[in-house]
This record gives structure tokens, C-alpha cells and sequence, in this order.
């Protein structure tokens, strides 16, 4: 996996651990890479992301195609 991903997982989960840092171990966290950018899903708990669940992946390019498209 990617540096920025495993990165991602660690300070979610780091995070969703500290009761000091965030309410009731929920809140956001994302990371951006060349290709995707992956965001915590609402609904999970910080500590709770795992590298297969617990978060969203956004394919960047398709979206850039879609934004220059005409269809959006």
C-alpha cells in the first residue's frame, strides 16, 4: 500500500483513540494522492478504519473527466 494510505489508517485510528482530540472517536480525516483521494465515511468511528473498510475512495482522474465533460 501507499506511504500516504498506511499514513491515512495510522492518524485515523491514532485520532479515534484520543478522547482529548475528538468527540465520541468520531470525526474526519482524508488523504490525497496523485490518482485517489480516500475519506473517512461518515458513520465510523476513527479508530475503527482499517485498510479495507471504513473509508471512501475517489478515483481523481474519473472525476477530473467528469468535471471537463459536459455531462456534469
Amino acid at each position: 500500500m501507499n506511504n500516504d494510505f498506511q499514513g491515512f489508517i495510522k492518524i485515523s485510528q491514532y485520532a479515534g483513540e484520543r478522547f482529548d482530540l475528538v468527540q465520541a472517536g468520531s470525526g474526519n480525516s482524508s488523504v490525497k494522492t496523485n490518482s485517489s483521494m480516500f475519506i473517512k465515511s461518515s458513520g465510523v468511528h476513527l479508530s475503527n478504519v482499517t485498510e479495507t473498510t471504513g473509508f471512501t475512495k475517489v478515483n481523481l482522474q474519473l472525476l477530473h473527466s467528469l468535471f471537463n465533460s459536459n455531462i456534469l
